[in-house]
């Protein structure tokens, strides 16, 4: 499922810059494949990124994600020939954001909570502190 829309890049970017980001063959017109491929491109980078905590493909879009999508595909275009350095630096904070997305330190703001944890294993220690091997006491008076 694509998490924007070939317009809303369009709108975003603008037609003669798209023309001259997709236009490979000097046609004249829009290559509407090459900015297909860039928008499912983006929705499959955001969905391996939030799919650790949440149920992908979104529906609906939150609109975080949409923002996302459609300036992901705005770099994977730009990357075709050459992207501007404020383009890079979106991405790269576009990245951070999904890692927190990722780690489940930051929420999408929808009305679905990411799944529980129900069902997952923990592992647990089974010593306590008066068992253990290496007590304080020894691991303090250890000098290098």
């Amino acid at each position: 499922m694509s998490y924007c829309t070939q317009a809303e890049v369009q709108t975003d970017i603008g037609e003669a810059r798209l023309l001259e980001l997709t236009d490979d063959a000097q046609s004249g017109s829009i290559d509407w494949t090459v900015v297909d491929e860039a928008i499912e491109g983006a929705s499959k980078e955001i969905d391996a990124y939030c799919s650790i905590y949440y149920t992908v493909p979104f529906s609906p879009i939150p609109q975080l994600i949409n923002n996302f999508a459609i300036a992901i595909t705005k770099y994977r275009l730009y990357s075709r020939r050459g992207v501007p350095d404020q383009l890079q630096w979106r991405y790269e904070e576009i990245l951070r954001t999904l890692v927190k997305i990722a780690q489940g330190k930051m929420k999408l703001g929808t009305t679905e909570d990411p799944p529980t944890q129900s069902g997952i294993e923990i592992a647990k220690a089974s010593k306590t502190s008066e068992d253990r091997t290496f007590t304080d006491f020894i691991l303090n008076e250890y000098t290098l």
